[in-house]
């Protein structure tokens, strides 16, 4: 949904009525004629207001409310999570609810998803590969360190007491 939005910021008066919404549809209707049996999350309330030592926007997109009609009357499911979906899709992940997230945030790693999938190409990590893989041999602890120190979504400074 963010891509979709992202991509049309610039020159959206030559894209014609409604370029985003367009695009959310042809995906959708993309995806309608794949075997997968697909599930969207959604971010909830309690997903941090903070990322980063910065405010982050905590209002739902304006396509959210689109995407979850257009998702429903192409027969796809929708969930709203607690917080983060990325959280909420990794534990669906571990449990085996699901077979993989698809996500371009990898913060699903490190939440504990098992199995991510990147962009429509597919690129597929799964953590057990991760860790057995002799150049990177990541463990859960390690893939957790790696974000801290590469400042993902929740780097150390994040971490770090405030005093408050």
């Amino acid at each position: 949904m963010a891509n979709c939005q992202h991509s049309f910021r610039h020159g959206h008066a030559q894209c014609g009525q409604n370029p985003e919404l367009r695009t959310l549809f042809y995906k959708l209707a993309h995806l309608y004629h794949t075997p997968a049996n697909i599930l969207f999350v959604f971010d909830g309330l309690q997903k941090p207001a903070i990322k980063r030592g910065k405010k982050v926007v905590t209002i739902p997109p304006w396509l959210t409310t689109y995407f979850k009609d257009f998702a429903s009357a192409f027969g796809f499911r929708t969930h709203e999570a607690a917080g983060e979906a990325e959280a909420e899709l990794a534990a669906l992940n571990q449990l085996g609810v699901i077979d993989a997230v698809w996500t371009e945030d990898s913060d699903a790693l490190v939440f504990g998803a098992l199995t991510v999938f990147r962009r429509q190409s597919v690129l597929m990590y799964s953590a057990n590969g991760l860790a057995q893989e002799s150049a990177v041999a990541l463990t859960k602890g390690g893939l957790l360190l790696m974000a801290l120190f590469c400042g993902g979504d929740y780097n150390i400074s994040s971490c770090l007491p405030t005093g408050h």
